[in-house]
């Protein structure tokens, strides 16, 4: 017999990520325990984003009943892991690189996650797929919580799975390729390498 499908949970396609520490823990704040983490990029705009989205909305709507029903608590908007990419802004006050008309779902765990290629086959921590811009699916599952203060809605990282590569936000890392393959130098003789 099948068991039934945790109504909080949400199967997110076609996403861009953002912001991973999928195989190593972080702090979200100098307090904060360590863990897991990443954001995902929804485009409003598309077929999939829009089902992505109505999915999480409905997962949301099952944690708030799950968690506040009895209490009539209702969480603020600053304590939702689901926002405008619009409102998300870097230090210079600018919106974030690629957030723009974005909707963003951030998730974490403390515990290790699903770390998936494409072909379903685990990810090897030492040789991960992921990157800020590339597209994913990923597993979460949304909760309510009393818990660090005012109410809360928020989701837990359950599992990633990489689909395709995009554009890197930011600056790409430097790859092998950037080094010489010889052992000569090319500087001339003429450079002035000391002032």
């Amino acid at each position: 017999m099948a068991t039934e499908k945790d109504p909080r949970e949400v199967y997110l396609k076609n996403v861009r990520l953002s912001y991973p520490h999928l195989t190593e823990k972080q702090k979200a704040t100098e307090d904060a325990t360590p863990k897991y983490s990443a954001a995902f990029l929804i485009d409003p705009s598309t077929k999939v984003g829009k089902q992505n989205i109505k999915r999480i909305k409905a997962a949301m709507a099952a944690a708030e009943e799950q968690a506040f029903k009895k209490t009539g608590l209702r969480y603020k908007d600053d304590r939702i892991c689901f926002k405008d990419g619009n409102e998300c802004y870097n230090q210079n006050g600018d919106v974030k690189d690629g957030y723009e008309d974005m909707m963003v779902l951030r998730a974490s765990n403390p515990n290790p996650i699903t770390l998936l290629h494409r072909n379903k086959k685990a990810v090897d921590p030492e040789n991960s797929p992921f990157y800020g811009g590339c597209y994913v699916e990923a597993i979460v599952r949304l909760y309510g919580t009393k818990k660090g203060g005012a109410p809360g809605l928020f989701a837990s990282l359950e599992a990633v799975r990489f689909w395709e590569d995009g554009e890197h936000f930011g600056s790409p890392p430097v790859g092998a390729d950037a080094f010489d393959d010889d052992d000569e130098d090319d500087f001339d003789e003429d450079d002035d390498l000391l002032d």
